[in-house]
């Protein structure tokens, strides 16, 4: 509900503060080294606020008419707005919980928020000029009539927990234990999983114990804990935190929900993701990069913006409009060896046409799950890409690392292949990593695969008299049968095994009662190094003869490598000593960018190794799980510094 009385009043009011700002040297001082245009879309009242401060005087103004440019958009309502003027919301938590959608450079627009804490004071004086000196509480200080008292109760009271989720409340063993330290000392010492199971049980108590109380059902005031950028109670104050537990255990009468339990591999030794983190996977989850039509050029200028911020060179390769192909690379000297390329594609497959229990760009998180299209296929890889640069970038260990982020590869690996056929920048490349969904198992190579129409064509004539026609669907069906036999003559490949042929499709005809003239066959072949296209083509003509014409639709090509590089050993002793397993030789079922890539670059050794789990790929209700990220960031971080080290 907007606090405000009508859209007019908004307007007016935001409108002079945002003179104020503009004429407050102390806050455009601020201001001034981030050139920046941001739209603010409130949809309660259905109107747009640009903030202009690209040029050399900023400007702001209201419903600019076309597709105006910006930077970054939030959406959000009026009361939002309101909140955040009044120092009364955090705007990291509203982004990952959706309270407020912002999509484009967030990254850049956040650094702003430190040069605008001046801003909170005009406020409060454009609401009392205005005459409404009523909204100058903040919504967690309105007073209530309260329906009971904390003491001198008579009688027990029972209270409904079921509204509540369960939550993992990894605090309480901290409490519990007498050998971890007490106060502050308890978060410092906490382990990193039990401070991002804590961060989670604080998004569940901000959302829930506060409509329990308006409900009567929970015995305390609603109580807001923000989680900043470095800190987790306010005021870094872990005594907060403590008395907040404290007060839902009594209201529990000290019957915890059951916790849920997290796996964790003892072996692992990683940091596990911060909140900025997790707000990085989840920016990518919001934008809607399906495949056709792709768009994926904000989310090009998202990650571009971060890995620039982190010392990367950006560069911006486009294939058609807004089909961005991003390249990052090392601003270090390379080496004659080349650099090692991390490589993934930011576009996904449609939603298909069953429901979706979690909303397919809200990245939602549910205990070790993060939901979203892309989340397995292939957008945590992308995250743990970027979140390994970042760390490179951080330990000034950028020499000789591409990053590579491809539009277009759910269609064939389109914008691969227009990047292999500017290969120059990426300068030599000595090794490739294919960040695809793997569930983090190297896999050192995948089959080819080429699709095939085969058109047959006949002689068209009255369904009572076929012997006047030439049906086409019956030559179809024997290009079938030939093809449901077909011998590729190729010896087995001992890591991708022999070739396979899939009829997909079959078509022909206009009305039944009419001899068809034409019909066409859809063939899906799976190829082995050994096997071209030229190969199958030859083979498929000769094969079925005179009865149709066959043209190649797509075409990628197998990739493998020897289990014995040295290279390859190294990336499985990495991946052992992160995951606590010993990787098997294997191959992926699926292509992907290597297809294009690895011939254009010389054949490099390639391996496809990546945090998302291969079987979620293209489902409904797509996740990943956040702890193979974390593994991912690991191994991506040590096959780097391996690389640098040997150099």
């Amino acid at each position: 509900m907007t606090p405000y009385k009508d859209k007019e009043e908004f307007v007016k009011i935001l409108s002079t503060l945002w003179e104020r700002i503009f004429n407050t040297p102390e806050i455009m001082q601020g201001l001034g080294g981030e050139k920046i245009i941001v739209k603010f879309r409130f949809t309660d009242f259905d109107t747009s606020l640009y903030i202009d401060n690209s040029g050399d005087k900023p400007a702001y103004y209201w419903d600019a008419e076309g597709d105006a440019p910006f930077d970054v958009e939030m959406i959000q309502n009026s009361e939002t707005s309101h909140k955040f003027w009044m120092e009364d919301l955090n705007v990291p938590l509203a982004i990952a919980t959706r309270k407020v959608v912002a999509k484009g450079s967030v990254q850049k627009a956040l650094k702003l928020l430190p040069a605008l804490k001046p801003d909170f004071r005009l406020y409060p004086q454009v609401l009392r000029e205005m005459g409404r000196d009523d909204l100058l509480q903040k919504a967690g200080a309105k007073k209530r009539k309260r329906r009971f008292k904390w003491f001198g109760r008579k009688g027990p009271r029972t209270y409904d927990l079921s509204r509540l989720e369960p939550f993992p409340l990894s605090l309480v063993r901290e409490i519990e234990s007498e050998e971890k330290p007490k106060g502050p000392e308890a978060v410092k010492a906490a382990e990193p999983l039990d401070l991002l199971r804590t961060i989670h049980t604080i998004r569940s108590f901000e959302e829930h114990l506060a409509k329990a109380f308006k409900d009567g059902e929970i015995p305390t005031d609603e109580y807001l804990v923000p989680i900043g950028k470095a800190r987790v109670v306010r005021q870094g104050d872990a005594v907060t935190l403590y008395l907040f537990f404290v007060t839902y255990l009594i209201a529990c009468k000290g019957r915890i929900p059951p916790r849920k339990k997290w796996k964790r591999n003892k072996r692992r030794n990683s940091m596990a993701l911060t909140q900025d983190q997790l707000l990085i996977l989840q920016e990518l989850l919001s934008f809607d990069t399906i495949n056709p039509p792709g768009n994926e050029d904000e989310c090009a200028s998202f990650i571009g913006d971060i890995l620039e911020d982190h010392g990367f060179i950006i560069q911006r390769l486009e294939f058609a409009p807004k089909r961005t192909s991003l390249v990052a690379l090392s601003k270090g000297h390379q080496s004659d060896k080349g650099a090692i390329c991390f490589c993934g594609h930011m576009d996904t497959v449609p939603l298909g046409n069953a429901p979706w229990e979690h909303d397919p760009f809200g990245g939602k998180i549910v205990d070790d799950k993060i939901y979203g299209r892309g989340a397995s296929d292939m957008k945590s890889g992308l995250a743990a890409m970027i979140m390994t640069g970042a760390r490179l970038g951080e330990m000034d260990l950028r020499k000789d690392v591409v990053m590579l982020f491809t539009a277009g590869e759910e269609t064939f690996c389109e914008g691969a292949r227009y990047i292999a056929e500017h290969s120059e920048v990426l300068g030599k490349i000595g090794a490739l990593v294919v960040c695809e969904p793997t569930s983090n198992r190297p896999m050192l190579g995948h089959r080819g695969a080429i699709h095939l129409k085969v058109r047959a064509k006949g002689v068209a004539a009255h369904a009572s008299m076929p012997e006047l026609g030439d049906n086409a669907i019956y030559k179809a069906a024997e290009v079938v049968l030939k093809l449901r036999d077909m011998d590729f003559h190729v010896t087995r490949h001992p890591l991708l095994g022999s070739p396979t042929i899939n009829v997909g499709t079959i078509s022909g005809g206009k009305n039944i009662n009419s001899v068809p003239d034409y019909a066409s066959v859809g063939v899906d072949i799976r190829t082995v190094p050994g096997l071209t296209a030229e190969d199958v083509l030859d083979q498929v003509r000769r094969l079925i003869g005179d009865r149709g014409e066959v043209e190649i639709l797509n075409y990628a090509a197998p990739v493998s490598t020897d289990a014995e590089h040295e290279w390859i050993k190294e990336v499985f002793d990495i991946v052992e000593g992160v995951t606590g397993e010993k990787p098997k030789p294997a191959a992926a079922p699926y292509f992907t960018d290597a297809s294009d890539l690895t011939p254009a670059l010389g054949s490099p050794p390639t391996l496809i190794l990546g945090p998302g789990q291969p079987e979620m790929a293209h489902k409904t209700d797509e996740y990943c799980y956040i702890s193979k990220v974390e593994e991912a960031v690991e191994i991506y971080t040590k096959i780097a510094m391996k690389w640098a080290e040997a150099d």
